[in-house]
């Protein structure tokens, strides 16, 4: 990475856990070697789990910017009574990812965040997770910076827009909102403390695990015509959330997946708040095929 340098020294997480960060001088772009797959990251069917993968994406954030108080992140928010919330994600799994059959030095990710571009009140993110050189998971990400006072969305300061606008590429479109049709699987369930971010709000890799748990039941029920059974048999290839909403410790959500005859390839899911609000809707994309069980 032209002109990088290491910022483990400098970071307390990173430090913890005998982690390497790499960033750019213009801190719009790092990376960092994660380790290989354990036995915790697969799932009942013996194959990578979703869950597991897209929160250690996820979690690189925390070193990228929350664990580095010399970040644009902390700058942000110290300077502003203002906060980031995420308001989109899209990821792409790469198919090989499910050939995947143990855990070994051949296993060990890359993970490289890069901030692509600013609107007047957004930043948009990418991570891409590799393997070997080889992208296996890209996340496309949008952040919103909302005001603490008035909980709307707040404009981000000249210096990093500037700095950000169009530093490592341009910005993909948001999946529109879904309209559930009056035949959806139903499936109710309650806000644990596990699921709560450092905003005392759901984390957002809870609501993916919320549409997965939800999607199960409705496979294993007979609902969905295209896809039975249990959902984790099936391969991934893309996710589109989109976040409307929050929600809080011991509320009670409300998750409703559907599939149609045009989409064989598709769930969808919306998420529900107590008062009936939709605050999450998520699209699902497979590959032809059940992945083979490494059982």
């Amino acid at each position: 990475m032209p002109g990088e340098e290491r910022l483990s020294t400098k970071n307390p997480l990173a430090r913890r856990f005998n982690l390497q960060v790499k960033m750019n001088p213009e801190k719009t772009r790092a990376e960092v070697i994660l380790p290989g797959l354990s036995y915790d990251d697969f799932d009942r069917t013996g194959n990578v789990s979703l869950t597991k993968l897209l929160a250690r994406i996820s979690s690189t954030q925390m070193l990228f910017e929350l664990g580095n108080e010399h970040s644009d992140f902390w700058m942000l928010i110290n300077s502003s009574p203002a906060l980031f919330f995420v308001r989109s994600m899209k990821y792409r799994i790469n198919e090989e990812l499910y050939s995947m059959k143990k855990h070994g030095p051949d296993h060990t990710f890359v993970c490289i965040w890069q901030a692509i571009s600013t609107g007047i009140s957004s930043r948009y993110l990418r991570y891409d997770l590799t393997l070997n050189g080889k992208e296996m998971v890209t996340l496309f990400g949008q952040d919103v910076y909302v005001s603490k006072e008035t909980k709307r969305p707040t404009r981000l300061p000249e210096w990093y827009r500037n700095k950000v606008k169009t530093a490592n590429g341009t910005a993909k479109r948001n999946m529109a909102q879904l309209i559930r049709p009056i035949q959806a699987f139903q499936y109710n369930m309650v806000v644990t403390p596990s699921d709560i971010d450092m905003y005392n709000h759901v984390t957002n890799s809870a609501y993916i695990r919320y549409c997965l748990d939800a999607g199960y039941q409705a496979g294993i029920s007979g609902f969905y015509r295209n896809l039975p059974g249990d959902i984790a048999q099936y391969r991934c290839k893309e996710i589109e959330q989109l976040y409307d909403g929050e929600s809080n410790l011991g509320e009670e959500l409300c998750v409703y997946t559907w599939d149609t005859e045009e989409e064989k390839d598709t769930l969808y899911f919306q998420i529900a708040n107590e008062k009936g609000r939709p605050i999450h809707h998520c699209i699902l994309r497979f590959y032809q095929g059940r992945a083979s069980s490494k059982l």
